[in-house]
């Protein structure tokens, strides 16, 4: 049973990771493999050592819930990977 309203669970922290992972990450269709999500950017310049901490570590924890929700469909659905959105800039 739900003691929390789901709606709350989308604060501003959530909300900023998730649009950084659509920034960050992009689904890859692997031959004879699930689809999954891969990362194509760091969020700062430079490399996973000038990263922010919590950042680095809700996008992993995104890329795995996301990916395990696309092995889950293909599971149940056989489907293949779902063609790719069009990724615009970082709001530039």
């Amino acid at each position: 049973m739900l003691k929390t309203c789901p709606v709350l669970a989308f604060t501003p922290a959530v909300e900023s990771a998730l649009r950084w992972f659509q920034w960050t990450y992009a689904l890859t269709a692997i031959p004879m493999s699930a689809p999954r999500y891969e990362r194509i950017a760091w969020p700062r310049p430079g490399g996973a050592g000038r990263q922010d901490a919590w950042l680095t570590a809700a996008l992993d924890y995104l890329r795995l819930v996301f990916n395990a929700i696309l092995r889950e469909d293909v599971a149940r659905h056989g489907k293949t990977a779902p063609a790719p959105k069009k990724r615009s800039g970082r709001g530039r």
